[in-house]
């Protein structure tokens, strides 16, 4: 038996010259994959596994005051069903106070099951931002923070560092939305 989980080959071009930049078409492209091989006298030669590919491209779209700095978007073929996923990273800035979003977007399974296209299912879900900014600088108010969130643990974490006037406040935390066991 082999066995190969979460490998990747990962094709980043943020080094590349200008040339290779313009022809690529993205500025990662990531492959994952993990794969069984299983033989045995009595079965033969079984292969099972599954394989994803993401990739980033970098924006600069303005609308007012509104960046789009990055879309995300991956692929994963998983036994019966494709996972897609876009998301989008980018800011908003509004007189003293700035805002980032990181990796919101949209995602849908098509599974290869009876559903509401017949012989397929497709279903869509919001992807929370993996991560958002704030900041503020308004003369004796200033300050920021950001918060995080891993949602394959469910655990939330950031910082905050607010400044008004000659008070100074930072806190840090962390949030798990799950126990030990997994369970909510």
């Amino acid at each position: 038996a082999l066995s190969v989980v979460d490998a990747r080959i990962v094709l980043d071009t943020t080094a590349a010259d200008s040339f290779l930049k313009s022809a690529l078409p993205a500025e990662a492209l990531e492959l994952a994959f993990a794969l069984d091989v299983l033989f045995s006298q009595r079965h033969g030669l079984r292969i099972d596994g599954g394989a994803g590919l993401q990739a980033t491209f970098a924006l600069t779209l303005d609308l007012g005051p509104i960046r789009i700095e990055r879309l995300d978007v991956s692929v994963l073929v998983d036994g019966a069903q494709i996972v897609i996923a876009g998301r989008i990273s980018g800011a908003i800035s509004v007189g003293p106070v700035a805002a980032a979003v990181e990796g919101i977007g949209v995602g849908a399974v098509l599974a290869f099951q009876q559903g509401n296209l017949g012989p397929l299912d497709l279903s869509f879900r919001f992807l929370p931002p993996r991560g958002l900014g704030l900041s503020i600088n308004a003369g004796p108010v200033a300050g920021g923070g950001f918060i995080a969130l891993d949602e394959v643990t469910g655990r939330y974490f950031g910082v905050l560092a607010v400044r008004v006037g000659p008070v100074s406040v930072t806190a840090i935390d962390m949030l798990d939305t799950r126990l030990p066991s997994g369970e909510r």
